[in-house]
Order: structure tokens, then C-alpha cells, then sequence
């Protein structure tokens, strides 16, 4: 636990410089249905960047890009490219190595390095992280819209499966919280987190699919982002057990919340990850 708090405590501080604002105000944490509040501190998260350079070898569909080298033990970022099933070439960066995996979908218009700082956090703590563009976004193939985030995160799944990863955990903000579920609903994952995910998105309707979704669920939203707090409760509540969700003060939306909720929302991401 000591360990955990000093990497929260350097991932908020390092995001801190990169401009995220803050909010003192109190999130209300609710665990299946019930609702208690407590008081906390919001720290700062924001988005960061990283490259590697190398050569290519190909594998089941699946291109592998040398990692760049770090001065610690954790392996650097590695960015790899895969396949989805409708024929399509998806970018991603690998983080970490052995252990549990977590595949981390970014917001729909935004790309994987929004995910990035907690990826390295996730690293640290010896988990290995996959943060992917969909479609469309950075170097990914395809149009941008409509919107097939169930294809995708399959896609995505599969891949780092393929890597060995003993167990996967789907991580999905916005859109990607509608593809949390289809891949939670199609697959035997470890856990899924829906950050911030619309009702449905695109024909894909993660009210329908969550009575499937038979793995831990953590559902986590801003109390002020439009509508989202109510889509956020609807798919809740057509969710089995076992399942929590938290509902933040303000109007961050999804990974905008590592900027007003950065210590808290990186801590309740790491004990889901512990728990389960």
C-alpha cells in the first residue's frame, strides 16, 4: 500500500505540471445501489506522449515495434499494430510486461495518449498496459465514424491475449465505455471499467448488453457531464453483481477527470485492479 501511494502521489504531481485544474468539491461513491459520500482532495492528470522507434516483424496478423529503452526495470513504451476482424489495421503502444493486462480505450475523437500517464502507472505497479487508437484516430485505419467500438476493442482483446497476458481487464472512457461492455458481454475478462460511457453508441447498446456482463464492473462518471450520469445509472442498473460505481462532482468527462480527480480516480482504478 505504502508503494501505491508514492507512485499516486508522483503520477499526480508529473500531470500536475502538464496544466491539469483541480476541485476540492466531494465525490459521492455509491457500491451496488447504496449510496455514501466522503470528502476527499482532487489532485491533477492529464494526457502525455511517447514514441519508440525500431523494426517490424510480423505475427498472426500483428506488427511489433522494438520498445525504447528506460534507465529503470520497467520495459519502455513498445507501439505495436493489429488486425480487427472486418479486415482493418489498428495502432496501439504496449506498456509494461507480464502480469495482467489492461486495454485501455480512449474517447471517441480523442486518441490513445490521453491514456498514457496511468499506463505508466500501471507499468510501475507490474501490470502490462495496451492503450489503442479505433478507427480512424492517429495512425489506426478506417473512418472515424460510424463508430464500431465493439469490433475494435475485440480486436484489441485479442491481441493482447495473443501476448500471453494471463488475465485482461478492458478499460473504456466515453464511446469505449459502450465497448467495455460488448467485450465483457462476449469474453471472460477479469473486469471492465466504463468511464464515462454514453447508453449506446452506433447501434451498439450497452443497456441491452449489460444482463451479459457477468465479470466485475466499475461504472465512473462527473455528476455535471450532461447526460452521461444518467446513461452511466441506466446501464448500472441493468448490470448484474458484482458491480460499483462512483459519481464525481463536476463536469470532467472520462479521462478529463485524471485533471480534476487525478489521485482519487487512479487509486479507485488500482484497488479495482487489486480486488479483482
Amino acid at each position: 500500500m505504502i508503494r501505491r501511494s508514492l507512485i499516486v502521489a508522483a503520477f499526480a504531481l508529473v500531470v500536475a505540471g502538464c496544466g491539469g485544474g483541480t476541485d476540492e468539491s466531494a465525490p459521492t461513491v455509491a457500491s451496488t445501489g447504496d449510496t455514501a459520500v466522503q470528502t476527499t482532495t482532487a489532485s491533477t492528470a492529464s494526457t502525455a506522449s511517447t514514441a519508440s522507434t525500431a523494426s517490424t516483424a510480423a505475427d498472426e496478423g500483428t506488427t511489433t515495434e522494438a520498445p525504447a529503452t528506460t534507465s529503470g526495470t520497467v520495459p519502455g513504451p513498445q507501439r505495436v499494430t493489429f488486425a480487427t476482424s472486418d479486415g482493418l489495421t489498428l495502432e496501439g503502444t504496449v506498456f509494461g510486461a507480464g502480469g495482467d493486462a489492461i486495454v485501455l480505450g480512449a474517447m471517441g475523437l480523442a486518441e490513445m495518449e490521453t491514456w498514457f500517464p496511468f499506463a505508466e502507472v500501471l507499468a510501475a505497479e507490474g501490470f502490462t498496459a495496451l492503450a489503442y487508437n479505433m478507427r480512424g484516430h492517429g495512425g489506426s485505419e478506417g473512418d472515424q465514424i460510424p463508430f464500431k467500438v465493439d469490433v475494435d476493442a475485440q480486436a484489441a482483446v485479442d491481441f493482447i491475449r495473443r501476448e500471453g497476458a494471463p488475465r485482461v481487464f478492458f478499460f473504456g472512457a466515453s464511446v469505449n465505455g459502450v465497448g467495455a461492455m460488448a467485450v465483457g458481454a462476449a469474453n471472460d475478462l477479469a473486469g471492465v471499467v466504463n468511464l464515462a460511457g454514453p447508453s449506446d453508441v452506433d447501434g451498439v447498446d450497452a443497456v441491452a448488453l449489460a444482463p451479459q456482463v457477468a465479470e466485475p464492473k466499475l461504472f465512473i462518471a462527473a455528476d455535471g457531464d450532461g447526460p452521461i450520469p444518467g446513461m452511466i445509472q441506466a446501464v448500472f442498473d441493468a448490470s448484474p453483481e458484482p458491480k460499483e460505481i462512483m459519481i464525481y462532482s463536476g463536469a470532467a468527462h472520462a479521462t478529463d477527470l485524471f485533471g480534476t480527480h487525478g489521485d482519487e480516480l487512479t487509486a479507485l482504478l488500482l484497488d479495482f485492479l487489486g480486488s479483482n
